[in-house]
């Protein structure tokens, strides 16, 4: 290698990050439920429930939570995927699960139906 071999703070910040989740304290009372959505920039698909001690890191964005009933917005996470488009979102599960939920992403409006089953 070459003399004078740093590293870039990107990198450093990319390390914290991980570290950071890593290490996570996962010794909370009580669970959170996430509904998990896949993002290939282009369509958003729901793929499965996911329940954790911890909240997830990620980038925050806001989606709207639909239910036959009622709208209404919710905080989320997404998380990019490292090198090709689209990524994950993590919507917090409310009191009454979301039937679908519809939001802004890199751009994009997007909408992803929840299964029923899953409910």
């Amino acid at each position: 290698y070459c003399d004078d071999q740093w590293v870039s703070a990107f990198t450093w910040q990319a390390l914290h990050r991980r570290t950071s989740n890593v290490n996570a304290d996962l010794s909370m009372e009580g669970s959170l439920q996430y509904d998990v959505f896949a993002f290939d920039g282009e369509e958003l698909r729901w793929q499965q429930l996911m329940n954790r001690k911890a909240p997830v890191a990620g980038h925050p964005v806001e989606v709207v939570a639909l239910t036959d009933t009622h709208a209404s917005p919710r905080d989320a996470v997404y998380v990019r995927w490292d090198h090709l488009p689209g990524g994950v979102l993590l919507v917090p599960r409310g009191a009454l699960g979301a039937s679908s939920v519809e939001l802004v992403l890199e751009g994009s409006f997007v909408r992803a139906e929840v299964p029923s089953e899953a409910l």
